[in-house]
């Protein structure tokens, strides 16, 4: 299964490790640029949005990465765009908001996606 991963860049050492652990999962992970340098304008921050809807697009689900229940307005926008593609959502927890939370197919922690 192609999964992407969806969630705030404060998480983004954390999506790192847990891509370097990766031992032998038969699933494939599509991520941001955790890696991205650049200057932050309204043009990067558009292409940078743009690759990471395509990645979605070309997923069969998406893994919202958010340990402390919440999501920000980017992985909320994508989580939307996921939905509107009818793919397959999974969660670290739930979001809050029951207009969000009944998308989420199922609760799975990182190592527990690895082995769906």
């Amino acid at each position: 299964m192609k999964i992407t991963i969806c969630c705030s860049k404060k998480y983004f050492p954390e999506i790192q490790k847990f891509l370097g652990s990766l031992n032998d999962s038969k699933n494939e992970f599509l991520t941001p640029d955790l890696n991205f340098m650049g200057e932050i304008n309204e043009t990067t921050k558009r292409k940078l949005s743009d690759v990471h809807h395509e990645k979605i697009r070309s997923s069969d689900a998406i893994y919202i990465y958010n340990p402390n229940n919440e999501i920000g307005r980017s992985t909320n926008l994508e989580m939307g765009f996921a939905i509107a593609l009818n793919k397959k959502i999974f969660a670290f927890k739930k979001i809050g908001e029951p207009g969000l939370d009944c998308f989420i197919e199922k609760l799975l922690t990182l190592e527990e996606l690895t082995k769906l």
